[in-house]
C-alpha cells in the first residue's frame, strides 16, 4: 500500500513539474481554494456536532433515544448541507482547472513541452 502511494506522489511530482508556471498557478491555487473550503465547512460541522451533542445532553432525563433523536434532529440537514458544499467545492476547484488549463493551452514551443517531430 505504502509503495502504492509514493508511485501515485511521483507521478503528480512528474505531471505537475511538466506544467508551465500560469499552469501551476491555476493548480495551486485552486488547491488552496478548496482547502480554505474544506477548513470552513469542517469548522462548521464541529460546531453542529458539539451543538448536537449539547441539545442531546440537555434532553438526557427525556431517556437515550428521545436524546438522540432532540440532539439529532436539527444537525443532518446542516450536516449533510455541508458535506454537499464540501464535495461541491472539491468538483468545482477541479472544473476550474481544467477549464483554465484547457483556455491557455501550453505553447508548442515552451521549455516544458517535448519537440515536435
Amino acid at each position: 500500500m505504502n509503495r502504492l502511494r509514493e508511485a501515485r506522489r511521483e507521478l503528480q511530482a512528474v505531471q505537475i513539474d511538466d506544467l508551465n508556471d500560469y499552469q501551476r498557478g491555476v493548480v495551486v491555487l485552486s488547491g488552496l481554494g478548496c482547502g480554505l473550503v474544506t477548513l470552513v465547512t469542517d469548522a462548521a460541522l464541529v460546531v453542529v456536532a458539539t451543538r448536537a451533542i449539547r441539545r442531546g445532553w440537555r434532553q438526557r432525563q427525556l431517556g437515550p433515544a428521545r436524546a438522540v433523536a432532540a440532539g439529532l434532529a436539527p444537525a443532518w440537514g446542516w450536516a449533510a448541507g455541508l458535506i454537499a458544499a464540501q464535495a461541491a467545492a472539491g468538483t468545482g476547484a477541479m472544473w476550474v482547472v481544467d477549464r483554465q488549463l484547457a483556455a491557455h493551452p501550453e505553447p508548442s514551443g515552451s521549455p516544458g513541452s517535448p519537440a515536435p517531430g
